[in-house]
């Protein structure tokens, strides 16, 4: 029997012992290690915003459309969906174990591209996301300040460290639970818009006329050189 021979000679199974723990010793560093074993299914999330939309008309008008160019796709396994009173709207499409989640983003973009024409076009100017994403947070972050007040604070997170944190390799969304951002909320008069024969589209309308950002240009440059081509066809003699 082998286990006698290691009875018999202990200094043996001694050396036998460390040459093992030796050799596990140097294999450890070049193991590759892993907590948990990749079991989730690659998700894709798709989003989108109508404002002023009830649960119902957003799943009669932006769901129904949607959901039903996602029914074929390569690998997919199931989709859920929640439609909310304040205009919100998120898809979760869960594709099989393996399936290549940039592939199923792609695919999960053109069925949401061919669902664009019948969109509403509210939806549309505001976009749909399509983002290669898991529903699990990975941390929660809060932040407090002893000079700021929350509206402050809200903005300097969203301005200065939100995108720093979105940049980072590997994070696919970074979100904030604040709602306190600067904004102007305009306020209607029905009687006086009625008066004067003005919709609340033509006030949209003249207030993003105003909000306008034009390049100024520059002062004291050199003249521009840029060459104009002009065709022309003649008849030869």
């Amino acid at each position: 029997m082998i286990s006698g021979i290691f009875i018999q000679r202990p200094k043996f199974a001694i050396v036998i012992s460390l040459l093992m723990i030796l050799a596990g010793c140097l294999v450890i560093p070049n193991m590759p290690i892993a907590e948990y074993p990749e079991v989730a299914p690659p998700e894709v999330q798709v989003s989108a915003v109508y404002p002023g939309a009830s649960a119902e008309d957003i799943a009669d008008t932006v769901a129904a459309p949607i959901e039903s160019q996602m029914n074929g796709l390569e690998n997919l396994l199931y989709y859920k969906s929640t439609s909310s009173n304040t205009g919100q709207y998120n898809l979760s499409v869960y594709f099989k174990y393996g399936a290549d989640a940039d592939i199923s983003q792609v695919n999960v973009q053109n069925a949401v591209s061919r669902a664009e024409p019948v969109l509403p076009q509210e939806v549309i100017a505001r976009g749909v996301q399509v983002r290669k994403k898991s529903s699990d947070m990975l941390c929660v972050f809060s932040f407090e300040s002893k000079t700021m007040n929350l509206r402050d604070l809200a903005s300097y997170v969203k301005i200065n460290i939100m995108d720093e944190v979105s940049r980072v390799d590997g994070i696919s969304d970074c979100m904030m639970w604040s709602n306190e951002f600067y904004s102007m909320r305009i306020w209607l008069d029905p009687a006086k818009m009625a008066a004067m024969g003005i919709t609340p589209s033509e006030v949209a309308a003249a207030i993003q006329g105003q909000n306008v950002q034009a390049a100024a240009g520059s002062v004291g440059i050199e003249a521009s050189n840029d060459l104009m081509q002009y065709k022309i066809n003649v008849k030869g003699r």
